[in-house]
């Protein structure tokens, strides 16, 4: 016989059905912030061992500290402290409002996701069809790859070649499989070209419907020739894509620009380049120029990355300890000018860099 009580209401009706579904939502509020406190711990565990112990990633500013640190602490802090402070309907409350922002957010990512996905592909898609979009657009659109306009330019007598990038045809294959680069050999040592191929008109890149081209100096890179010659430089640039003046015509890249204020400035950049070639590149290149001013462009979009496949490299990561030997450079005003998205991280290596070798940091050509 069922002795449980029921309690019955001013109408006369029963209230233990009622009772049961409450504590079952009771319950199931229970579960969700429980699942969120263990979650948020294990967020603040991977968060603070990647950001904090190895370190293979950086803060860019205070705010990525509040978001991947202080808001997982937070919100463990509030689930695990509800049970003692909250009764079970504010408990049911939280719940309701943190899977709310849960779902919100998921769905946001969601499409967010779906959006710049489609944006990937179209940046990916190929000549022809961005060609095609372009044509409808009414805009006329190169179509032509890369090989097929060498072999136009050649067919003209002109000895064009395709640009080389150190890091994508020597480097990047090997070392993101962990293995050592097939080096080039010169007089029995291991070499890795630091630059393209010198004093040929290159082919660099179409983003916008035409070929942008360069003639390179005496030595691969994108400078108008005599500037080796010229002494001592005024600025020496150092980087990836930005410093090589990617898909920008050669009279209006950030360099040329310098230029025209500081007219011995020289860049060692290259497309594909990570922060490894980058110091080699600085480190041979550095002494002969004898720069006033390097200005090293770092992008946080991939450089971090980059640096790990890099230090999978024998030979580049012989940089890391070898390359500033060669640092009795005789800079004239013995300076570091840094661009880019400088992270705090990089900034305070910068720093005990300069500090080690007597330089001083100057701001981005102040």
């Amino acid at each position: 016989m069922n002795t449980r009580p029921q309690h019955v209401t001013a109408s006369g009706a029963p209230t233990t059905k009622r009772t049961d579904i409450s504590v079952g939502v009771a319950s199931v509020a229970d579960v969700v912030l429980a699942s969120g406190g263990v979650v948020s711990v294990a967020a603040l565990l991977f968060f603070a061992y990647h950001y904090t112990w190895v370190r293979d990633r950086e803060f860019s500013s205070l705010l990525g500290m509040l978001v991947y640190i202080f808001l997982p602490a937070a919100t463990e802090l509030l689930f695990f402290t509800s049970f003692a402070l909250m009764t079970p309907s504010q408990r049911i409350n939280l719940a309701i409002v943190c899977s709310s922002i849960a779902i919100a957010l998921g769905a946001g990512e969601a499409i967010a996701a779906t959006i710049l996905s489609s944006v990937e592909r179209a940046h990916w898609l190929d000549l022809r069809q961005r060609a095609d979009i372009a044509r409808r657009g009414g805009r006329t659109f190169d179509r032509r790859t890369p090989l097929e306009l060498i072999h136009h330019l050649r067919d003209q007598g002109i000895d064009a070649v395709g640009y080389v990038s150190p890091m994508e045809a020597y480097i990047g294959p090997a070392v993101q499989k962990y293995q050592d680069a097939p080096f080039l050999r010169l007089d029995g040592q291991d070499v890795i070209p630091l630059g393209g191929i010198s004093r040929r008109p290159t082919i660099l890149c179409n983003e916008a419907g035409e070929y942008v081209t360069y003639d390179s100096d005496e030595h691969g890179f994108n400078n108008p020739k005599g500037l080796w010659s010229a002494g001592a430089s005024d600025i020496l640039i150092v980087g990836d894509s930005f410093a090589h003046g990617a898909c920008v015509p050669s009279d209006k890249s950030f360099g040329a620009l310098l230029r025209q204020r500081y007219p011995k400035t020289i860049s060692v950049g290259y497309m594909g380049n990570g922060p490894l070639v980058e110091l080699a590149a600085l480190a041979e290149y550095g002494p002969f120029l004898k720069p006033s001013v390097v200005l090293w462009c770092y992008y946080e979009g991939n450089d971090l990355l980059d640096l790990r496949n890099e230090r999978n490299s024998r030979l580049l990561d012989r940089y890391m300890t070898d390359a500033f030997t060669y640092a009795s450079w005789a800079f004239n005003r013995r300076s570091i000018a840094l661009s880019g998205n400088i992270s705090r991280g990089s900034l305070s290596r910068a720093r005990q860099l300069a500090r080690n070798n007597g330089w001083a940091l100057a701001p981005l050509l102040a």
